[in-house]
């Protein structure tokens, strides 16, 4: 019993771990929401009542009811979002259950016979080439093969289709869902001690310098790079070649030489450390 235990345990680590990561990020997420929208009610009702306790102050039932209107919509937005997070939570519960169920199938007493043992290895392998497609980059057969097992609740394709759009967008030089990837993620990358979001915004950068935003370039490293740079990148990431370009957009012409801006115009792929955090940082 303890082998089959160990077993499981040095195989099926992330199986359950996934899917909890998942579930702690959603419920944070969740209750600073519920905790964002309750202030700005409270803070409503609160400048509702202090307007009608005020004898200097003329409230028409205009204005009462514009206020009172604006507190309905601000609670129906509280329970619309509230709704939503309980239901991805409850999703989450679900495939944390139908996990342990099957993990539970092959340790249960009186249940290991052949036939069973090797209908959950047969499950197992499926599972594995599901996981092995999608970190290969072959997200259609995945989603294909994990249909066909019946195997969708127990393998990770919604985390790697999230990778697989950020990718596909810094393919298509749109970096937006990237950073906001990163923002979703920064405790995780923090944790990492990643430098994607510093990449990302550095390839900004350049594409900005490239079409002749100058000025904005130089926004971008004052509001973004800079202040990221020095709380989060160690020296040895913030390379002089990154220095010489900023350095460079108060020196070049109105015309900057293609060839430089070229040969750094690759910075958030040639970084191999951060290649694969997308597709791991949930793990």
């Amino acid at each position: 019993f303890f082998g089959i235990m160990a077993d499981v345990k040095a195989l099926e680590h992330a199986t359950l771990k996934v899917p909890y990561e998942l579930l702690n990020k959603k419920f944070r997420s969740t209750q600073k929401t519920i905790d964002r929208e309750t202030s700005s009610i409270v803070a409503v009702t609160n400048d509702f009542s202090a307007r009608i306790s005020d004898s200097g102050s003329k409230m028409t039932v205009g204005e009462a009811n514009t206020m009172l209107d604006n507190v309905v919509q601000r609670l129906q937005s509280l329970k619309r979002k509230a709704d939503d997070g309980l239901e991805q939570e409850l999703q989450l519960v679900d495939t944390c259950k139908s996990r342990l169920e099957h993990l539970g199938d092959y340790v249960k007493e009186g249940r290991l016979t052949v036939s069973s043992v090797q209908s959950w290895k047969r499950k197992r392998m499926d599972r594995m080439l599901v996981d092995h497609c999608l970190r290969s980059g072959f997200y259609d057969t995945a989603v294909q093969l994990a249909k066909d097992a019946d195997i969708e609740q127990l393998v990770d394709i919604e985390v790697f289709m999230v990778s697989r759009r950020v990718e596909d967008s810094l393919a298509s030089k749109d970096t937006i869902p990237c950073l906001s990837w990163c923002y979703e993620n920064k405790s995780k990358l923090r944790k990492l001690k990643s430098t994607l979001e510093f990449n990302v915004r550095v390839q900004d950068f350049i594409e900005l310098i490239k079409v002749g935003k100058r000025m904005d370039a130089v926004r971008s490293v004052r509001d973004q790079i800079y202040s990221y740079t020095y709380a989060e990148v160690s020296a040895r990431s913030f390379q002089p070649p990154c220095r010489k370009l900023f350095a460079s957009v108060a020196t070049q012409d109105s015309h900057p030489k293609e060839s430089r801006i070229q040969k750094t115009s690759c910075v958030v792929a040639s970084s191999p450390s951060d290649q694969p955090v997308t597709a791991h940082v949930c793990l």
